[in-house]
């Protein structure tokens, strides 16, 4: 058994604008195509990015995802493959066959168009085609993994936003800081103000942490740098309140007032002149001085108070249940004032906002080594719109938290893992499940408030399908048995999953869990041509399929079988077989070979019961 669950965590967020400079990084990633990638290291469990993907952006202006976006990432992936195969050496195991099907998955992706599909249709494209290539080669499980990195690395890790908790961000220009915060707060820290929403009608949530990146700084990622806390940045304010120029213009003014005011106080000698000059200072110069330059300390005082983030106990920030909280974090900004973007080279309109774009804009500016060696420094106040247009282009903000569930909650799902196979890519195959049903076993918290695990697609909402959940003492282990009558109704490659108590309440448990549907070829079609013409035959579910098998009539024996040239979700291309040929005039079964791993990687032999005539 594997396990095949997409989790869809709801407590580490990044809200996401887009520069080029990371403060202290990476999602997504993830996440979604916003592209934060990992490749072998996994998020923490509780990391979701809360950008939009691209997909996300178009679709919120009611605009279609250009196909050239989905082009890049498959030249990408095919780039990726070609520099992974060059990189091995003889040392590494199995090193010819990598090789090999790294070329292969390369050569595959740049001959086949998948500029129609979405970021997330490509991924499974990318897939299957690495079921099909691994199915040929004599080391499935080596030429599988090297391949499966690069799918990884580029498309496949990107975070799912979470369904119940999200967050936007916004950076604060200098002259918004210096009015809210003070001069002093303003020149030594970037506020980022950022508004979390909790959409969670029954759990309020406690955040447990705030961090900013930026990916320009430099041609290499930096990390996410955590916020100061706010107890530090009142202690900065409180400092300006004695040294910054307005406070020590003031201190001065009211220095040279109290020695007037001594120097009268002497009783010789009398100068009555003095008396009158020390009485229109103290009672008309100070009080207009102040009018003119107001002491601002206990506004903005109040103010961080109000807003600024802190993660200790006594400041910690809850967001109501179905509500929302905007907080501001301050992140150092000195490392910021010699950034690419704010060189005289940077052009904004060649500044992309793909995961390349941090190398991109430092190449701009860093063309020669002496270049970069003279990087000049502007500071924060300073800065152009068009530096702060490019510090928001890529800056990244990331909170974390949990949360906070009053006893009676409902159940929580770690992990479920079936009793059936899967593919490459961790699909359920769903022509091969057991005849008995789909048994699942789960993992989690008070899985004994559960009495059924529902299984609803995103793609057919009016759909569900019930398994009946079983506990056996712990309440941190139960079993989800899908009676093979609901079993035989899988029709999609994705279902949610939903949990039902025994009050037949309904809640989101934040998993999902994938299908490999199986292929069908569509009725009255015919075979025509000469042997080795090639042909095409139309259907559903066709990607990933390897060979296609020509079976008598009675569907009881194998006349003949041809490669695959082409497979595309809607339809196979291949050439008709020579040996032996097709006979004029003559009706066969169609059956498939399924590129999905099994059969020790020649595949499933399926029949579609679907006839053609030649």
């Amino acid at each position: 058994m594997k396990k095949a669950i997409s989790e869809r965590p709801t407590s580490l967020l990044y809200c996401a604008a887009g520069v080029s400079f990371l403060l202290i990084v990476s999602l997504s990633a993830a996440a979604q195509p916003r592209s934060v990638q990992w490749a072998d290291d996994q998020p923490v469990r509780d990391q979701v990015p809360c950008m939009l993907s691209n997909n996300q952006n178009y679709a919120a202006r009611s605009l279609k995802l250009p196909p050239q976006n989905v082009t890049k990432v498959t030249k990408a992936l095919a780039d990726a493959a070609n520099k992974a195969a060059a990189a091995l050496t003889d040392n590494d195991s199995n090193a010819s066959v990598k090789r090999k099907a790294l070329k292969d998955f390369s050569t595959e992706l740049r001959d086949q168009n998948f500029s129609a599909l979405s970021l997330d249709s490509l991924s499974r494209a990318a897939y299957q085609l690495l079921s099909q290539i691994a199915a040929k080669s004599s080391d499935p499980v080596a030429a599988t993994n090297a391949i499966k990195s690069i799918i990884d690395s580029v498309v496949s890790q990107s975070i799912e936003p979470p369904k119940d908790v999200s967050c936007s961000m916004s950076v604060l220009p200098w002259d918004e800081a210096h009015k809210a915060f003070g001069r002093t707060v303003a020149d030594t820290f970037l506020p980022v103000q950022i508004v979390v929403r909790n959409l969670d009608a029954n759990n309020e949530y406690l955040i447990h942490d705030a961090e900013f990146a930026v990916d320009a700084v430099s041609a290499q990622l930096s990390r996410f740098q955590v916020g100061h806390e706010k107890e530090l940045v009142r202690s900065v304010l409180q400092y300006g309140q004695s040294y910054d120029r307005q406070h020590v213009f003031i201190n001065i003014v009211e220095g040279v007032g109290i020695i007037m005011g001594a120097v009268v106080g002497l009783p010789q000698p009398s100068i009555s002149a003095l008396v009158g000059a020390s009485g229109a200072y103290h009672a008309g110069l100070l009080p207009v001085l102040h009018t003119f330059f107001p002491d601002l300390t206990t506004k903005n005082l109040n103010t961080l108070n109000d807003l600024a983030f802190s993660a200790a106990s006594a400041s910690r920030i809850v967001v109501p249940k179905s509500g929302s909280v905007p907080f501001v974090i301050f992140i150092p900004v000195r490392p910021l004032e010699q950034a690419c973007w704010l060189q005289d080279a940077y052009n904004i309109y060649k500044d992309g906002s793909d995961a390349t774009a941090w190398v991109d804009t430092c190449e701009q500016v860093c063309s020669t080594s002496t270049a970069c060696s003279k990087l000049k420094e502007l500071r924060y106040k300073n800065w152009k719109p068009v530096h702060l247009q490019a510090l928001e282009k890529h800056g990244y903000a990331l909170i974390a938290g949990v949360h906070i569930k009053e006893a009676g909650q409902p159940a929580t799902l770690k992990s479920l893992v079936c009793a059936a196979p899967t593919d490459a890519s961790g699909a359920y195959l769903k022509y091969s499940l057991p005849a008995a049903g789909l048994s699942c076993t789960l993992t989690g918290t008070d899985l004994d408030t559960l009495t059924v695990l529902r299984f609803r697609s995103p793609a057919d909402s009016t759909t569900n399908l019930d398994a009946k959940v079983t506990v056996s003492g712990d309440n941190t282990a139960a079993t989800a048995v899908l009676a093979p009558a609901d079993a035989a109704k899988i029709a999609q490659a994705s279902y949610e999953l939903y949990g039902v108590d025994k009050s037949v309440a309904e809640h989101d448990l934040n998993r999902s869990v994938a299908f490999r549907i199986p292929p069908s070829i569509d009725k009255g079609q015919s075979v025509t041509g000469a042997a080795a013409t090639v042909v095409t035959l139309k259907g559903s579910n066709l990607s990933g399929i390897s060979h296609i098998v020509f079976y008598n009539q009675a569907d009881s024996a194998e006349v003949t079988r041809a490669d695959i040239v082409a497979a595309v979700p809607g339809s196979i291309s291949f050439a008709i077989p020579t040996t032996p040929a097709l006979a004029t005039g003559t009706t066969y079964t169609i059956r498939l070979v399924i590129a999905d791993g099994a059969n020790n990687g020649a595949g499933t032999l399926y029949s579609t019961g679907t006839t053609v005539t030649h």
